[in-house]
């Protein structure tokens, strides 16, 4: 019975020695945090979010985020389309496209894709309610030419 005592003495005070894991001496890469803590002892907390995530590039971490954040850039197929015929559809002259301006373009769009389009039909008003609802983001009841861009762009 004193050796058993002993024996389980020994093994409760070696085991937290044994449960740790000293890295690979061939691998550099650093491992990453255990997310669970086991009867050994104090596991060291993971790295906060912020920290991981100022280690890597915005590039990489969401470029989706960043595209969505800010209109086509000039240059781009839809901005230098927009560009160059902004102001003919803008009848107005006021910079930004009202409902009817904004239809007479979408119609156009459809229209060079499909030459059947009807501007009159219920599904086609439908459509035109709807795009003008999503190109004008600041719901100002007019579509600027960053909005149009940005619209045109996630379209494509």
């Amino acid at each position: 019975m004193v050796k058993f005592a002993l024996l389980a003495s020994a093994i409760a005070l070696a085991s937290p020695a044994l449960a740790q894991d000293a890295p690979p001496a061939t691998s550099p890469a650093p491992q990453s945090a255990p997310t669970t803590v086991d009867r050994a002892g104090p596991v060291a907390a993971p790295e906060s979010n912020a920290a991981r995530d100022a280690a890597i590039p915005a590039s990489i971490v969401a470029p989706e985020a960043e595209a969505a954040a800010k209109p086509a850039a000039a240059g781009t197929p839809a901005a230098d389309i927009i560009n160059a015929e902004f102001g003919s559809y803008d009848k107005d002259g006021d910079g930004v496209l009202n409902v009817a301006e904004f239809d007479a373009w979408m119609v156009a769009l459809k229209k060079a894709s499909d030459p059947t389009t009807d501007a009159a039909s219920p599904a086609m008003k439908t459509y035109l309610a709807e795009a003008f609802a999503q190109a004008d983001a600041d719901k100002s009841k007019t579509v600027t030419k960053a909005e149009l861009t940005a619209f045109l762009s996630q379209q494509g």
